[in-house]
Order: C-alpha cells, then structure tokens, then sequence
C-alpha cells in the first residue's frame, strides 16, 4: 500500500466523508459486529475490575446498557420506565440475558447464537398488585441462584436502576448494591471503532432529515408536519426508532419549547429542529435554527451569537481538556443561578445512550471537571434569545489528537449568516 493510502486508511474512522454503506455484503470489509460485541464486553469486563475487587457482577435493565452488554434490544413493552428484562454480568464471564418468557425469549434463543447457554427468563413484578412482593422474592431468590453458579456470590452487585420491591428484596437477601454507573460510563466513555463508523452513519441520516425538513419550511407549514417529514426519512434510512424531534417556531422558540405542536409555521418565524434517534444501538443528536423567509438583523444578531458561542466550547474540546475548560466557553445561564442541568447550553458525550460521559454543564463542571480524552464523541449544544424569540445550534464531533472532526456535516443557515 502506498504511503498515501496507508494515510488514508488510517484517518478513515474520523472521516465524516469516508462513509461506508449499510448493508452486510461480502467485498468489503465494513462494520465488524462480532468484534464490537467482543471490545464491548472486554471494556465493561476491564471497567468492573478497575472499580471495587469486591463486585460480583454487574445488573443492568436500562435499555441501552442491556444492548451494549448483550447486543439485543427490545423497544416497546421492555421501555425505560419498566423493569421487565435485565442483564447480568458476572465478573470475568460472559453476560447473561433475563429475557420476556414467551416469544421474546423464543426470538432470542433463534437469533442471538452468541448468547448461546446465557439466556434465562425474567421474573417480573410490576403489575404484579398483590402478588408483587412475591415475584419479588422470586426474582432475588433466582438471582442468588445464579450468582451461586457463576462463582461470585456474597460479593457486591452493581446495579443500574433500582425500585423498591427490588431494593426491598436484595435487603431481605443480604445482597449489598452498590452504583453500577461509574463502571458503565468508565467502560462506555471512548468509543471504538466500530462505534464511530455507525455514529458516522447515524449523523449521515440526519443530514438528510435536516434537508427533507428545510425543504419543507413555508408559511402555513404545521410544527407537526415538519416532525413527520423528519420522522419518516430517519425511519426509511434505518434509526431504529425516534425518540424525540423537537419542532419549535416563532413564539415557541422562547421560552424554548422542546416539543412539537400544531402550530403553523409563519413568514419570518425562526424555526428550530432538534433532532436524536438511534442507529444500530448507538444514539445520535443535533440541532439546527431555520428562518421561513428573509431574516430581520435581530435575528441575524442572535443566530450569530449563538454560532460564536457553539464554535468557542468546540474550540476548547480535546485530549487533556476538562470539562471545566470546556463549560468556561459557555455563557453565563439559568445553570448557574441554579446548579443544576437545564439543557440548553451543555456539551455530552454520545453514543450507546444519548447522554453518554463526558457532561459538561455551567451548574457543576467548573467545580467537578472531567478529563477529555481522543476517541470520545460529543455533541456541543447553544442558545441564545433576546427575551422574544431564540436561536440553537448543535454539533455532533469526535475527540481527535488535534482536537475536533464533526460528523454531522448539515450547513449553518446561509440567510441566517449574512
């Protein structure tokens, strides 16, 4: 190979424009799923030893970390607020997959081979009524068993989402839990390559919603016409499904209103589209502000300042950077008068979930920095207003050697910008 194309190959995973499609064909070697399976687990395998020798294992029922640990997903009745399915990692052995007994579980032992002699059924106790505390137990009593038997019982367990019959019922158990997160997010942080080739994917797609929605804007245009447009190019282009799109015109972008209503588009409103979804497991987030017709120089004025900000938080972004350094970028907000997150201006980190780490936020970065480092993917979040009407911009990028590569590639409004 020559120099310049071992150049090449070797930037290839932070090239936005290097694209690959999406198909699982035999002439070109793409996305290696057995591979991203494998680094995965060794990752969270790594991550439990580098937290407490004393932790057993970790249990996990959030959604996304269940996919990461076992590359198996299920969207509609096993949702982020139910305790139906969960995972289980024992230390320094593969993971194990409580699944919905029934057709789900049946699915699963057809489909998913490297879960192979790893899938058991769940015991779930919501919607139990009376009979809760009893599921409870049975579903404690079954979890020691396992524990037993893959060598790691009496020692801590970690866990990620905890409710009171659960909590109740490891009590009762002498089961000491403790915070799975801290192994999660250490584990989950830096992203792969494999990770990053299906995030280019995903930023991919949502260029073109970007384009199919701006292409719609005119007066008269429904909020809610909008999200369709969007909604149906991220589904027909492979998001797996659409958590949210923020649609917000005029008067509803200020206050900033994250949601999507009926309300027509009018001439010279300031037109707001955020959007995230999630592509083969991995979770993408942007945002862009469109003008129906010709902007006023008010408008110009925020879209800039809001540009100016988003591109200096960008340009403190790389290896050895903190947090701090980062949330030093931002303006002074709601975030510092009340300590806390309120979203709307903070960078985060992306990808099996939509708040991946690192989170930085004017309400405690500056106090509890984090450290950057290469590989991580970000998204950097802005907005501006003028107590009538609001502007906000987001970009999705790579942490590289030097510094940023944004995948999302969807050009600021050109009207906008002067």
């Amino acid at each position: 190979m020559s120099d310049l194309l071992q150049e090449r190959a070797r930037g290839a995973a932070h090239d936005p424009q290097y694209l690959f499609g999406q198909w699982n064909i035999d002439y070109e070697k793409r996305v290696d799923f057995d591979r991203l399976r494998r680094e995965r687990i060794d990752r969270i395998h790594a991550s439990i030893q580098d937290a407490d020798t004393d932790i057993g294992a970790l249990l996990l029922y959030h959604p996304d970390l269940i996919r990461y640990v076992t590359s198996s997903r299920y969207l509609t009745l096993a949702g982020y607020p139910r305790f139906f399915r969960y995972a289980l990692i024992p230390r320094g052995r593969p993971p194990i997959l409580f699944e919905i007994a029934g057709a789900e579980m049946d699915h699963r032992l057809m489909t998913a081979p490297w879960l192979k002699g790893r899938i058991r059924p769940a015991i779930i106790w919501n919607y139990a009524g009376p009979a809760t505390e009893a599921l409870a137990q049975r579903w404690v009593d079954d979890l020691k068993a396992v524990l037993q038997e893959e060598g790691v019982q009496g020692k801590k367990l970690a866990v990620d989402r905890i409710d009171l019959p659960m909590f109740q019922a490891l009590q009762r158990a002498e089961i000491e839990v403790v915070d799975a997160w801290p192994i999660v997010n250490s584990a989950t942080k830096v992203k792969t390559r494999d990770e990053l080739e299906l995030l280019k994917t995903a930023a991919a797609i949502m260029d073109a919603a970007f384009y199919r929605a701006e292409q719609a804007i005119a007066p008269g245009v429904r909020e809610c016409d909008l999200y369709g447009i969007v909604a149906q190019t991220l589904v027909t282009m492979g998001i797996e499904y659409v958590p949210g799109v923020v649609v917000a015109s005029g008067g509803h972008t200020f206050p900033y209103l994250r949601d999507c209503t009926d309300k027509m588009i009018r001439y010279g409103d300031l037109v707001i589209i955020d959007i995230w979804g999630q592509y083969a497991g991995y979770h993408t987030d942007s945002c862009r502000t469109f003008i129906c017709g010709e902007p006023t120089a008010e408008q110009r004025r925020l879209y800039r300042q809001c540009l100016d900000m988003l591109e200096r938080v960008i340009g403190t972004v790389r290896p050895g950077a903190t947090t701090a350094d980062v949330a030093r970028a931002l303006e002074v907000d709601v975030d510092d008068r009340y300590k806390t997150l309120s979203m709307l201006q903070f960078a985060h980190g992306l990808g099996v979930t939509l708040h991946d780490p690192p989170l930085v936020t004017r309400g405690y970065s500056l106090e509890y920095p984090m450290m950057i480092e290469a590989n991580m993917y970000m998204a950097a979040e802005t907005y501006a207003s003028d107590g009538m009407q609001g502007v906000r911009l987001e970009r999705d990028f790579v942490v590289t050697d030097d510094g940023i590569q944004p995948f999302d590639l969807y050009p600021w409004d050109r009207k906008l910008l002067g």
